[in-house]
């Protein structure tokens, strides 16, 4: 093989390389699917979903749950247990 012939295929070896990162730069990263719910985060059945403001929680077999956005948080002001009694759904 000519030296002239071998420059030629290493430019454009070099020229693959360097247009094949280019590229892969500019190409924007797949974006990760919202995340779906699970079994784990669905509210049980018969427990009523709540939503600002409302009783949630509790030590009783069918207990308010807060809706998406929201968790149970204790009652302002209260000194009661709060696994016992709930509190009130507040923003995250």
């Amino acid at each position: 093989m000519k030296k002239s012939s071998l420059l030629i295929l290493i430019a454009a070896a070099l020229l693959l390389i360097v247009l094949g990162a280019w590229y892969a730069m500019r190409t924007p990263a797949p974006q990760p699917a919202a995340p779906q719910p699970t079994p784990a985060q669905a509210p049980p059945p018969g427990h009523p979903v709540v939503g600002l403001g409302e009783h949630c929680g509790g030590n009783m077999t069918t207990a308010p749950v807060c809706a998406a956005g929201f968790h149970c948080a204790p009652t302002p002001g209260s000194h009661l247990p709060f696994g016992d009694v709930g509190g009130t759904c507040v923003a995250d």
